[in-house]
């Protein structure tokens, strides 16, 4: 289909906004917890970066920019995303799981099955009157039955088997 090169215009400028905000929003956040950024340029995508283990952050996280409106948060336990990128209220939600993940005020909730290197199904939490509340989830494949294994995961607190 054809499209102006007035509409062309207007979504790369408004792709390039939504990635000159996304950088902030990366460089932001670590800085607040004195994490060092390492940025990614060989990722098919168009902003990537890692904040890799260290002190602060018991685990890597990689974020990214994909499609010019779409914020990524992903380990290799899950991928977390938000659409549209430059909606307020998608970004606020982004920042929230990203500093609830590395404050550790939120905390993943790790299903296995039996046979399960990798987790089935990964929930963010947050703790809300003295409970834990799903934010985010995430799937992988098709599961029947109960978990084999669940565990806890939260930065700066040992990992838990339920």
């Amino acid at each position: 289909m054809w499209r102006s090169a007035q509409k062309v215009a207007a979504e790369e400028a408004r792709g390039g906004a939504i990635i000159e905000r996304a950088r902030q929003l990366f460089i932001e956040s670590a800085a607040r917890h004195g994490l060092s950024i390492e940025w990614d340029e060989t990722s098919p995508v168009e902003l990537a970066c890692s904040i890799p283990e260290q002190l602060g952050l018991d685990w890597y996280l990689w974020l990214c920019v994909q499609n010019y409106d779409e914020l990524h948060i992903q380990h290799d336990l899950f991928t977390f995303s938000w659409f549209p990128a430059d909606e307020p209220e998608k970004e606020a939600e982004f920042v929230n799981a990203l500093e609830g993940l590395i404050s550790g005020a939120f905390r993943l909730k790790c299903s296995y099955s039996r046979r399960g290197r990798r987790p089935y199904s990964v929930e963010l939490e947050r703790e809300a009157g003295g409970q834990w509340e799903n934010v985010y989830g995430y799937g992988r494949g098709l599961h029947f039955g109960r978990a084999a294994r669940v565990e806890i995961v939260r930065n700066g607190h040992p990992t838990i088997t339920l």
